[in-house]
């Protein structure tokens, strides 16, 4: 992107922006989890960013591609680059879970099986694959 082009992006990403609260709150687009989404021509195609990353990179802190962006705020519409930290997935996850926002729905629940072993049904989570009876590394009882 040309510094003519790149300056008309920034200006046109921050007209989008509600900087009234606490938070700056995106105004355009936003995905199914309420993160924003900033779309821009680049080598005669579109492409797509998070706004939150579009922020960090608009105000000289780009992350790594590896890096995942953090919101210390918790609202995801939010693209204040001071509530945005650069950190793992693991780290986005953990804080997720001490503040009660990581959803686990679907990941334990059980659903009908069929034993790779005997062939029995059984109601089991998605990651096993024989029945009690079956189980690797189950002991077995002594009678």
């Amino acid at each position: 992107m040309i510094a003519a082009d790149f300056f008309s992006e920034a200006a046109r990403f921050w007209a989008k922006v509600d900087r009234t609260g606490e938070c700056w709150n995106w105004l355009g687009e936003k995905n199914n989890h309420g993160y924003g989404r900033f779309a821009f021509w680049q080598d005669g195609r579109r492409e797509r960013v998070l706004a939150h990353r579009m922020a960090l990179a608009l105000t000289g802190t780009p992350l790594a591609p590896d890096m995942v962006s953090r919101h210390t705020c918790d609202n995801p519409a939010c693209v204040r680059p001071d509530h945005i930290v650069g950190g793992t997935q693991a780290e986005n996850v953990s804080d997720a879970a001490e503040r009660g926002r990581l959803d686990l729905h679907g990941l334990t629940a059980e659903i009908f099986k069929v034993c790779r072993t005997c062939g029995v049904a059984f109601r089991g989570r998605p990651n096993r694959r024989y029945c009690d009876e079956h189980q690797p590394g189950r002991r077995k009882d002594a009678s």
